[in-house]
């Protein structure tokens, strides 16, 4: 906290609170490098990395506003700045929340000029409030300015000098932007379109890893002064990532690969985009453990505590990681040429993974360490057009499973024919959604893509696992907490189209439960889509996929791991069991042929035995089930 506010004096309006001579912002050692007067306020010593490091306060007025509505106008909205800087938190929040919210501000304060009153004014008035979010697109505006209303009604009028209606005005403005949170979620990619993106982004990470060691041996040459030619390797690689500029080919290559590296541990991790953005030059750890090996990216987060960089832990793929390697392979080059110590073994963000190379064959030759590379974005729009394919009557038709109250009709970027809009923070969504053992993914090569990231989320991301205690308990916006959300989401869609809908007949207890008059009739039964979901994340419901069909049960499995075909369960006929006849008889067959083939060498051997009772089980089990039927 600051103790320089003042209290209302005559000669002074009756919300005046901070003299000029306030100190408002300081660099990292304590020094004072902004005061309240000044037009501008450096902020360098709150930012992550090296982003935004100035507020500018100007551009916020129309023409014709008077001097004295300018200039009380001006002094309220650096007022409210510095009450969200140091008193409405203890920590002064990173240079890009102070960012965002200073933006927020001047449009607010342009739209109340406008109408001749000054930002207090208009923040104080019901109606002029309304009426800006009321603008067309102004729907997460809303929400932001909330945020804003909240933090200065809790600071009080005394402190503020403001007085916020927030009783009139907290429900119409997150009504409001309720319009636009169910509008614009960043859909689950459709898994025919995810599974090409996975399958192409591990084809290209292959094809860059096939050319490192030529690409790193270019770049140390380039770094050293020398004038090396693009050798035919290059550009053949460079050609099939489209790198159509023949003054920048190397450098064109370099920063295609290092987006195909970002988008293939966002992939696989579930992290934001700026999180994989400043991920330190040191950030992949790897244990092994009876014979896995287990792999884990550290870097920091900057969504808690206002913006503010915090340590945080993903655990990720084997993909992935090849991904950081070779990451490392090119920016190493830079790291070194450049003179920078203890590089490779940096961890605090001062050295990046993804940094601006300087590159003197390119656009831009500085280089900084701890600075992310830019036009990332660009390359990854240019990956977009060249992968993605356009979305078929399946891909709708899966849109509208996953979320049904959404008019995808009504929305030209999801139209039939259209090429998927992909952006990155789709895969997060997507991952939290594919990643679980539920059997919502049914397409095989999707399956074994996802297969390592879905077995290691189970075990590190479960409530009580010393590695949610550590990180996730103290992170609440670790993917893991959106992970652990959607698994009650999708385990309802695998049970809605595997069971509750599917296309041939099933038998086992739930089965039979699900297919009763009473259970069908009830309108809160398990076919009320919004009563089910609930149940699923309320831990009342849980569905798994298994090799005979489906298993219900809510408690963990008491089958023995070499029963892996819950053969106790079939012959049982367990009230959570759900057997798919042509699973079933998939099994049978595979079966017989192992009995087959037993039976050849050595019919009186112990392996024979044990795999005929099995298959004579399984036979016993398929007929006790479909007799009833056949009666």
């Amino acid at each position: 906290m600051n103790n320089t506010l003042l209290a209302p004096a005559a000669e002074r309006p009756d919300w005046y609170r901070v003299e000029d001579d306030t100190v408002v912002t300081r660099d990292t050692p304590g020094n004072t490098v902004s005061l309240f007067g000044n037009d501008t306020w450096d902020i360098r010593a709150y930012a992550v990395g090296t982003r935004s490091t100035h507020l500018y306060f100007r551009s916020h007025l129309p023409d014709g506003v008077s001097r004295v509505l300018s200039e009380a106008t001006t002094r309220q909205w650096k007022q409210v700045m510095y009450f969200l800087m140091h008193e409405a938190t203890d920590m002064v929040p990173a240079s890009g929340t102070l960012q965002a919210r200073s933006l927020n501000l001047r449009e607010f304060t342009f739209f109340a000029a406008a109408r001749q009153l000054t930002l207090y004014e208009g923040l104080s008035n019901v109606a002029v409030v309304l009426d800006y979010a009321a603008q067309a697109g102004m729907e997460a505006k809303a929400q932001r300015l909330h945020s804003i209303l909240v933090k200065l009604h809790r600071l009080g009028v005394e402190t503020t000098g403001l007085r916020v209606p927030l009783a009139q005005l907290h429900k119409p403005l997150l009504e409001r932007f309720a319009q636009h949170a169910g509008y614009s979620q960043y859909p689950a990619i459709p898994t025919r379109i995810y599974q090409h993106f996975l399958s192409t982004c591990q084809h290209d990470l292959g094809i860059a890893e096939d050319v490192a060691d030529v690409l790193s041996d270019y770049l140390a040459r380039v770094y050293a002064g020398e004038r090396p030619g693009v050798s035919a390797e290059l550009v053949s690689t460079a050609t099939h990532f489209r790198c159509e500029d023949p003054r920048y080919v190397a450098s064109s290559l370099v920063a295609s690969i290092t987006a195909l590296c970002q988008l293939v541990i966002l992939s696989f991790t579930g992290m934001r985009a700026a999180e994989a953005e400043t991920l330190p030059y040191n950030c992949l750890s790897e244990s092994r453990l009876d014979g896995v090996t287990h792999y884990t990216i550290e870097g920091v987060t900057t969504k808690l505590s206002g913006g503010r960089a915090r340590r945080a832990c993903w655990v990720t793929s084997p993909l992935a990681a090849r991904a950081i390697r070779l990451a490392q392979r090119l920016s190493g080059e830079a790291h070194r040429a450049h003179g920078a110590q203890g590089y490779a073994e940096s961890t605090d963000g001062s050295h990046l993974l993804f940094c601006r190379m300087g590159l003197p064959i390119g656009p831009r030759h500085a280089y900084v360490a701890n600075r992310a590379a830019s036009k990332v974005a660009n390359y990854i729009e240019a990956f977009r057009e060249r992968v993605f394919p356009t979305i078929t009557f399946e891909d709708i038709a899966e849109l509208k499973r996953v979320d049904m109250h959404r008019a995808w009709e009504d929305e030209p970027k999801y139209a039939l024919g259209q090429q998927w809009p992909f952006t990155r923070h789709q895969l997060r969504r997507s991952l939290a959604l594919y990643a679980h053992r539920s059997g919502l993914v049914t397409l095989p090569t999707l399956k074994r893509q996802l297969q390592h990231l879905t077995h290691e989320m189970s075990i590190y991301y479960a409530r009580g696992s010393a590695f949610a205690k550590g990180f996730i308990d103290t992170d609440k916006r670790h993917f893991a907490k959106e992970w652990a959300e959607t698994q009650g989401l999708s385990e309802y869609l695998a049970y809605a189209e595997q069971v509750l809908f599917a296309d041939e007949r099933l038998f086992g207890g739930h089965a039979a439960w699900t297919q009763s008059r009473a259970v069908q009739a009830s309108p809160v039964s398990v076919y009320s889509r919004e009563q089910t979901i609930r149940k699923f994340e309320k831990g009342e419901l849980a569905y798994r996929e298994t090799v005979l069909g489906g298993c219900a049960s809510v408690e963990p499995c008491r089958s023995t791991p070499l029963d892996w075909m819950r053969l106790d369960c079939l012959e049982s006929n367990c009230r959570n069991l759900i057997v798919v006849l042509s699973k079933l008889q998939r099994v049978i067959k595979a079966q017989q042929a192992t009995v087959g083939k037993l039976r050849a060498v050595d019919e009186t051997s112990v392996e024979y035995r044990i795999e005929a009772q099995t298959l004579q089980r399984l036979l016993d089990a398929q007929e006790k089930l479909i007799k009833p039927e056949a009666a």
